[in-house]
């Protein structure tokens, strides 16, 4: 009996911890933030950047940030969408960052965050997305659901204001520090 509990402490602790940077996804997203959907061990974690990102004024824009640890994975994205077009997304618990609004549950979280810079009156608006996955996808979306909504939140804030200030809107200003509000203290 011994020699097997020994055994299973043993394998146990072979299991590698994940380690993620102090900031991730170039910079956007606060590493322990990060850390915090994804399992304590299993797996080194790795990310990948792509982007079409043009801050001189071009009006596409599909930036996203893949992360990966253990069984799981992360995706961050920034996509322009038409004014109205959030009002279709809504579905999860709301969520308020100052005055920007959006919704989160236990694998996604979305920010509709108004971005008025210039040459961008087109395309005003912000869908800021963390999404959280399994990497088998057999394994119950249960599991996730039965997760605290919270840690996702505090990832979409993070992102939202990393990218208001990278494009200059003028609501970057107005994202205060910290995570949103969630739930029944989003009135209005």
């Amino acid at each position: 009996m011994v020699l097997i509990a020994a055994g299973t402490w043993w394998w146990a602790n072979r299991v590698p911890m994940v380690r993620v940077p102090d900031r991730a996804c170039g910079g956007a997203l606060s590493g322990n933030a990060v850390a915090a959907i994804f399992p304590e061990k299993g797996g080194e974690y790795q990310e990948r950047l792509w982007s079409t990102f043009d801050p001189g004024g071009n009006d596409s824009l599909n930036i996203w940030c893949s992360m990966r640890a253990a069984d799981k994975s992360a995706l961050a994205s920034y996509t322009w969408i038409s004014p109205g077009v959030a009002d279709g997304f809504e579905n999860g618990t709301p969520i308020k960052l100052g005055e920007t609004k959006g919704y989160t549950r236990p694998f996604i979280a979305r920010l509709f965050v108004p971005c008025l810079s210039s040459g961008r009156e087109r395309y005003s608006w912000l869908m800021v997305t963390i999404e959280r996955f399994a990497k088998n996808p057999k394994d119950p979306v249960e599991v996730d659901d039965q997760r605290d909504p919270a840690p996702m939140a505090e990832l979409v804030a993070d992102a939202a204001r990393h990218v208001t200030q990278q494009l200059k809107c003028e609501t970057a200003s107005t994202l205060p520090a910290g995570p949103p509000v969630i739930g029944a203290d989003v009135a209005g």
